[in-house]
């Protein structure tokens, strides 16, 4: 998986800046930009991982900057993208949870949350480990419509950890084509945005001390946020088209 990811930094403009055994710290190759991260690949006892990004942050930041690996700019525009290996025997409302304190946590910087479980790894690994022109390869399997049709179906495959890569990682972004796909997609998307909506009000009104009862997510609406994020991607509103 690591190699996977150094190839997507490295194809999009940004360098290695240091590393350890699981964290890479990347900075953009454009003077212009400020965009900076701390990529963690994160495999030990899943109940623990918010007190290891808790002590990473105090100790490795501080660490590099005390030894002038990194600067407060740096610091300033930094975020964390962490890929968790999920055990097998976590539900899938426990692994909301764990993510959901994560990315909203007021602890750390920006944090962007990649899960996968082994399936979803190894049929990954398979599609891309090798690939000669990854980024290419991608895209075309984002528009692969089987693939999505997959995906909607709840058939696992390499292209649910695609899909997930898409939607976290920032600077990854896929330009769809505007021809046949908003009459393809406009009603399916109207029809999840307004429950997205209704979602989002149901939340508030279960706000407990500021944080969301996240089991009403699974247990009342079934609704699949990366499905419409990846619709609302396709119909170009995210792509610049």
């Amino acid at each position: 998986m690591k190699e996977i990811i150094k190839k997507i930094f490295t194809f999009k403009n940004y360098e290695k800046i240091d590393s350890t055994e699981n964290i890479i710290f990347y900075k953009s190759k454009n003077i212009e930009i400020e965009d900076n991260y701390m990529v963690v690949f994160y495999n030990e006892e899943i109940k623990e991982i918010e007190k290891y990004l808790l002590e990473l942050y105090e100790g490795k930041i501080s660490e590099y900057l005390a030894r002038g690996i990194i600067g407060e700019a740096f610091e300033k525009n930094l975020s964390l993208i962490l890929f968790i290996d999920v055990p097998e025997e976590l539900k899938g409302v426990e692994i909301k949870k764990i993510i959901y304190s994560i990315e909203e946590s007021k602890i750390y910087f920006k944090r962007y949350v990649v899960e996968y479980n082994k399936f979803q790894k190894n049929k990954f690994l398979e599609r891309f480990l090798f690939s000669k022109n990854l980024l290419d390869e991608f895209e075309n399997e984002i528009k692969d419509t089987k693939n999505f049709k997959n995906y909607k179906e709840k058939r696992e495959t390499f292209y649910d950890l695609l899909i997930k890569l898409y939607i976290k990682i920032p600077f990854l972004e896929f330009v769809f084509s505007k021809e046949n796909l908003v009459e393809k997609f406009e009603k399916d998307l109207t029809k999840d945005l307004m429950r997205y909506a209704e979602l989002n009000t149901e939340l508030k009104k279960c706000s407990i001390s500021g944080e969301y009862e996240l089991s009403f997510l699974t247990k009342n609406i079934e609704v699949d946020e990366a499905e419409i994020i990846s619709k609302v991607k396709e119909l170009g509103f995210k792509s610049g088209i």
